[in-house]
């Protein structure tokens, strides 16, 4: 710091220093790049529909359909489907549809999440199912389900019932509205009344969609949390403890690839420019000093006194030194 009491120019009336190269920086090259940035949810969901393609093979050789049916019966595989579904993909095109004066697209796509949600529902409820015998901790899958019933008890299905009060001769496909809610688990039929805070009938089927995606964010935010967790349950079919085995080796493997774009920033700027790290550099600032009206004599600030400036991050204390001596 400098030993003469002096604002700092960016702060004096009228003072402009334009934008420094540091304030233009983007936000995402403050992180490193990944070149395999998927997680462990994506993977997941990603082997699902290979999955869905892949052919079942008996020990008799017989085809017997894909082995989709595996992920829909594993509380990781179900948590990682929910942490993967595409929210703002579902968003934009319920948002599309309803701009329009029809109701039928986007009455269709809040029961296209709903009977989404049930599937995960119905799914953690067989995983769950009592009397299962074994050591197996199904606490955070539990944790899960418990947050979706909650949700579907309150007001998800007091909004389904007044969807299909409203709109439950709407057709799709050649299958109604009313009939297509009828057909989900009990939990969305033991509604209580919903009434809708918006006036027009449009405004109040976008606040249904709404608060759809709300509450599918609340449980995405929840399944990532916890899937780790269910990870050693101890709750998994063999085949299913093969394919989590091998996500959790990619995952070494993943770390390492994502440091090729550090250390091919490092080669290029250390070993083909020649570029060295500069080395750290102090902080400097400006101290306003005022003496103490009531003292006759001058105080003098001597060079190399320090004065303190608070904390860090990491707690640890700021100190700047005196540059020079001063008289105040």
């Amino acid at each position: 710091m400098s030993g003469k009491a002096r604002q700092p120019a960016s702060t004096l009336p009228g003072s402009n220093d334009g934008t420094t190269q540091r304030q233009r920086s983007l936000p995402a090259l403050d992180q490193p790049f990944a070149v395999d940035a998927l997680q462990l949810d994506q993977l997941l969901a990603m082997s699902r529909r290979l999955a869905a393609r892949l052919r079942y093979v008996d020990l008799n050789k017989h085809t017997d359909g894909t082995w989709e049916p595996l992920f829909q019966r594993d509380e990781s595989l179900v948590l990682a489907d929910m942490a993967s579904y595409p929210r703002f993909a579902w968003q934009q095109t319920f948002a599309s549809h309803a701009q329009h004066t029809d109701a039928t697209w986007p009455a269709h796509d809040v029961l296209d999440l709903a009977a989404k949600m049930d599937e995960w529902l119905l799914a953690l409820d067989a995983v769950a199912r009592p009397g299962q015998p074994g050591p197996e901790d199904l606490s955070a899958m539990l944790a899960v389900r418990d947050a979706l019933a909650h949700s579907v008890r309150g007001q998800l299905s007091g909004q389904l019932k007044w969807l299909k009060d409203a709109h439950g001769g709407l057709e799709k496909e050649g299958l109604d509205l009313a009939t297509r809610i009828g057909n989900l688990s009990p939990l969305w039929h033991s509604a209580l009344k919903w009434s809708p805070a918006a006036s027009t009938p449009q405004q109040q089927l976008r606040g249904v969609g709404y608060s759809m995606a709300a509450a599918l964010s609340r449980l995405q935010t929840l399944a990532r949390e916890r899937l780790p967790q269910t990870l050693d349950s101890g709750h998994h079919d063999a085949a299913v403890g093969l394919l989590l085995s091998f996500m959790r080796l990619y995952a070494r493997a993943q770390q390492d690839i994502n440091t090729l774009g550090d250390r091919h920033i490092n080669f290029y700027h250390r070993d083909v420019l020649g570029f060295v790290p500069r080395q750290p550099q102090p902080d400097r600032v400006h101290v306003a000093l005022q003496a103490d009206p009531r003292r006759a004599d001058p105080v003098t600030v001597a060079a190399g006194a320090l004065f303190l400036a608070g904390k860090d991050a990491a707690g640890q204390p700021l100190k700047f030194r005196a540059e020079e001596a001063l008289d105040v």
